[in-house]
């Protein structure tokens, strides 16, 4: 059994206690052990929010492009947004300067 699936299922046995009465599925625990916030946390977060944006490409949706880039590349070609792919990397770039969090490799 790996790390995180031992945490989660500690996690789901704590947060049911006892009785087993909450009911916390396993992918509740992961979120508790992964990021240390509960269901509904993050809903509350995302519920004070307009706009809220997640990364699924590589966890959810695979992509046809040999680097992340090449998503930005087709978005220009499609949009005919002119330096979209451009302006996409510089912002991601600024967005992790600005929230401390390392490049992707």
């Amino acid at each position: 059994m790996s790390n995180n699936t031992s945490q989660a299922r500690q996690a789901v046995e704590a947060i049911q206690g006892e009785e087993g009465d909450f009911p916390c599925t396993h992918a509740e625990a992961q979120l508790v052990v992964r990021c240390g916030i509960t269901v509904d946390a993050l809903t509350e977060m995302i519920d004070r929010h307009k706009v809220v944006s997640f990364d699924v490409f590589d966890t959810f949706l695979a992509r046809k492009t040999a680097q992340p880039t090449g998503v930005f590349s087709y978005m220009e070609r499609v949009s005919k947004v002119a330096g979209f792919c451009a302006l996409r990397v510089k912002a991601e770039a600024l967005a992790r300067q600005q929230f401390s969090s390392p490049q992707k490799p």
